[in-house]
C-alpha cells in the first residue's frame, strides 16, 4: 500500500470511529498495516454505498518509513481546499453547450469569474423578483462594477417612464446602490419588466423607444462618439413583441450611431453560427423571424455562453462587433445567468 492510499484510508477510517497508533516505531507500522488491511473491505463497502469515487491499489507493502504530510505532494488533491472525496461525475454528454457551461461553473472563482475591467462594461441581469435579492445583487454590482446594467424580470411595480410613481412602487435606493441612477419601465405583473439604469457614464435615454414590449434604451456618451445601447425582453414569443422591436431598430438605423442590444430574447432555437432554426422548433415561425430581424439591421451575435441551462436566451447583438473585447457569463441571482460585456471602449463620466 502506497503513502497515498495510506492517508486517504486513515482519514476515512477515522471518520467511522476507528482509532489506529500514532507512533513511528517499526512494529506499530507493522499493526498500522495490518489495521488498515483487515478494515479494507470495510472501507471499501463504506465508500460504494455512500457513492464516492476513492481511487486505491491492490498493491500492499509493510511500511519502511515514517509518513508525514509535508512529503506528500500538494498537487495530489483536488480540489486544494476540499478535505471529503469528490462525489462521481455523470456521464459525459456530446451536447457541446452542456459540456462548456459545466466547465465554466467549475472553473469559476468563488464570487463571480470575471476579468479586470479596464474599459465600459455593459451588465444583463435576469432578476426574477429583484426585491427579494437585493443583497446579493448589490454584492455582484460592486464586485463586478459595470458602468451600465440592463435587468429584466424585475418583478417590481409602480414606475413607468414619464409617469408618477403609484403608491405601491419600491423605491429604487432600496433595489440599486447609490451610485446607479435607476430608470425603470415597470410592467405591473409577474415576469416582464425590461429596465434600463445607468450612472457613472454620461448618457442621454432615448424614451422614444420605449414601448409595451418590453425596450428600454440608452445612449451612452464615449469619447468622440456615441452608442446607443437597448435593452429587450420577449417573455412570452409573440409577434406583436417583433413587430415593435422592428419599429424600434428603423428608427435608429438612419441615426448613423453604433447600436447595441441585449436582453431576454427568449428563442433558445436559433443557431447563430448557422443563421437557421430546427424544423422541429417551437413556434418556428417566430424564432426564424427574430434571427431575420437580426440581419435586416446588420446585427452581429457576440455572445456564444448558455444563459439558462444550456439555453442561450439572453444574447448581446451590436453593429459593431469591433466594439466589444468580451463577452461572458457569470453566475446570477436567478436560474439565468448574468451576461458580461467588455467593450473596447471607454464611456465619459
Amino acid at each position: 500500500m502506497n503513502v497515498i492510499n495510506i492517508i486517504l484510508l486513515t482519514s476515512l477510517l477515522y471518520n467511522i470511529g476507528i482509532n489506529l497508533p500514532t507512533s513511528k516505531t517499526w512494529e506499530q507500522q507493522q499493526l498500522l498495516t495490518c489495521v488498515l488491511n483487515k478494515n479494507m473491505e470495510k472501507t471499501n463497502h463504506i465508500t460504494n454505498n455512500i457513492n464516492y469515487e476513492l481511487k486505491t491499489s491492490n498493491y500492499y507493502e509493510p511500511l519502511t518509513h515514517e509518513i508525514s504530510f509535508e512529503s506528500v505532494s500538494s498537487s495530489i488533491f483536488s480540489p486544494l481546499k476540499t478535505s471529503s472525496p469528490r462525489l462521481k461525475t455523470q456521464s459525459s454528454t456530446t451536447n457541446n453547450s452542456k459540456n462548456y457551461s459545466n466547465k465554466s461553473r467549475t472553473q469559476s472563482n468563488s464570487i463571480f469569474n470575471v476579468n479586470e475591467k479596464r474599459n465600459m462594461r455593459i451588465l444583463t441581469v435576469n432578476c426574477r423578483s429583484i426585491k427579494d435579492k437585493t443583497s446579493v445583487f448589490k454584492a455582484a454590482v460592486n464586485y463586478i462594477t459595470p458602468d451600465i446594467m440592463f435587468g429584466t424580470e424585475s418583478w417590481l411595480r409602480g414606475e413607468k417612464p414619464g409617469k408618477t410613481s403609484t403608491k405601491e412602487a419600491m423605491k429604487s435606493s432600496k433595489v440599486f446602490t447609490d451610485d446607479y441612477t435607476a430608470h425603470r419601465n415597470d410592467r405591473g405583473t409577474l415576469g416582464g419588466e425590461s429596465l434600463s439604469w445607468s450612472t457613472k457614464a454620461s448618457y442621454q435615454l432615448n424614451s422614444s423607444l420605449v414601448t409595451n414590449c418590453e425596450i428600454e434604451s440608452v445612449k451612452i456618451h464615449l469619447e468622440g462618439k456615441k452608442l446607443l445601447i437597448g435593452s429587450f425582453y420577449m417573455p412570452h414569443r409573440n409577434m406583436k413583441c417583433l413587430d415593435k422591436l422592428e419599429k424600434s431598430l428603423q428608427m435608429t438605423a438612419n441615426t448613423n450611431t453604433d447600436s447595441m442590444l441585449t436582453g431576454d430574447f427568449n428563442c433558445p432555437d436559433i443557431n447563430w453560427e448557422s443563421m437557421s432554426v430546427p424544423n422541429i422548433s417551437s413556434d418556428k415561425e417566430i424564432q426564424t423571424k427574430r434571427m431575420e430581424i437580426t440581419a435586416s439591421f446588420l446585427l452581429t451575435q457576440i455572445h456564444e455562453q448558455p444563459t439558462r441551462e444550456d439555453n442561450l436566451l439572453g444574447i448581446v447583438l451590436t453593429t459593431n462587433p469591433s466594439l466589444v473585447k468580451t463577452s461572458k457569463h457569470t453566475p446570477g441571482i436567478s436560474d439565468h445567468e448574468m451576461i458580461v460585456t467588455d467593450c473596447a471602449i471607454k464611456p465619459y463620466y
